[in-house]
């Protein structure tokens, strides 16, 4: 009996456990502290930490922090932030960063986004920097107006801050924990946090611990395609597939009328197909949208009018006379190949096709 009851308990603990080991997967997780913000004055304005939000998204209502110092109001979003945001965005493009500052748009995070938060709405720019940004981050102001002392800890004697992020649904939080004594006694002092909560210290002056990888968008002619053709008019094209990374379209622009363009999001391909209408040689060019950088490949479309081939009549011939070679060349210049093969023994209709691409 006891041996059964031991089993019993033994099971239930594995069912607990994988529980919480399925929420830790839809927990935020914090990424970096900003600790020694560069403000010379005003710190509590110009601190922030950054966060990815788990496989779940969350209302921003559902957030609450346990800062190392001070306490948490709440977040605020209006015309005054929006306006911090295009500042900071602007420094950004000046950078050649492809990444982008954005609101939570209805108070709420998408699932896997990463996230910035200031102490304040009135954080000051010209204190801080994203530099490059190589992606798309949510910021979140909290709603301070007077707390001008830092809300972590800068260099000094040792000693251990915690920051608790903690989300309401899906119910769950993070701690996080660092030694003041560890950290670089400069402006731009911080900590990056493993997954597990490992801290490392860093000091990147100014600039805020973000992605400044740029990924730069490319296209490519797909296998089996070429980018130029040959096609008689009113015949569909034979489809030119482009692989498209790291962007979120294609556009095509000169193609003939007729043709054009689709893009396939599930395949990251762009596909031109149709029947042209119209005659001539179309330099076409198609390049890529929403990535980083543009990257672009061009091509030709020939379109020609069609044209029959035009042959002199052979003379009849005796069965079993010598019957000479047709020719594989038209009067008007169009090559090819005739079929059947040549018989001397039978009256026979032969078909001439002509070659490809003309």
């Amino acid at each position: 009996m006891n041996r059964k009851i031991t089993y019993i308990l033994f099971v239930f603990i594995l069912a607990l456990l994988g529980v919480k080991q399925a929420q830790a997967q839809n927990c935020p997780r914090v990424l970096s502290i900003f600790a020694d913000a560069c403000s010379p004055t005003n710190e509590g304005y110009n601190e922030l930490f950054t966060f990815q939000v788990g496989t779940t998204a969350i209302n921003v209502n559902n957030i609450d922090i346990d800062w190392p110092a001070n306490t948490f109001t709440s977040f605020i979003q209006n015309t005054a932030t929006a306006s911090k945001i295009t500042t900071f965005n602007n420094a950004i493009i000046a950078a050649n960063g492809c990444g982008r500052l954005l609101q939570p748009t209805g108070g709420v995070l998408p699932a896997n986004a990463k996230v910035v938060v200031f102490t304040s709405q009135n954080v000051d720019p010209n204190f801080i920097s994203f530099g490059a940004l190589g992606e798309d981050m949510y910021v979140l102001f909290q709603n301070n107006t007077s707390t001008t002392s830092g809300y972590f800890a800068n260099n000094g004697s040792s000693a251990n801050r915690s920051l608790t992020l903690s989300v309401s649904s899906p119910s769950c939080s993070q701690t996080v924990t660092y030694n003041r004594a560890n950290l670089a006694a400069a402006d731009g002092a911080g900590i990056t946090f493993s997954a597990s909560g490992t801290p490392t210290y860093f000091s990147n002056g100014c600039v805020a611990p973000v992605n400044t990888t740029n990924v730069y968008a490319s296209i490519a002619v797909a296998n089996g395609s070429n980018s130029s053709a040959q096609v008689c008019l009113g015949t569909a094209i034979t489809p030119i597939v482009f692989n498209i990374a790291n962007a979120t379209g294609a556009i095509a622009s000169n193609l003939p009328n007729g043709v054009s363009g689709a893009y396939n999001s599930a395949t990251n391909t762009f596909t031109l197909n149709g029947t042209p209408t119209a005659t001539g040689v179309f330099n076409y060019k198609v390049k890529t949208t929403g990535g980083c950088g543009v990257d672009s490949i061009m091509g030709t479309l020939t379109v020609s009018a069609s044209v029959d081939p035009t042959f002199t009549q052979v003379a009849a011939i005796c069965s079993g006379a010598t019957l000479a070679a047709l020719p594989t060349t038209s009067i008007n210049n169009v090559t090819g190949t005739w079929s059947p093969a040549l018989n001397n023994t039978a009256t026979t209709t032969y078909t001439f096709t002509p070659t490809a691409g003309q």
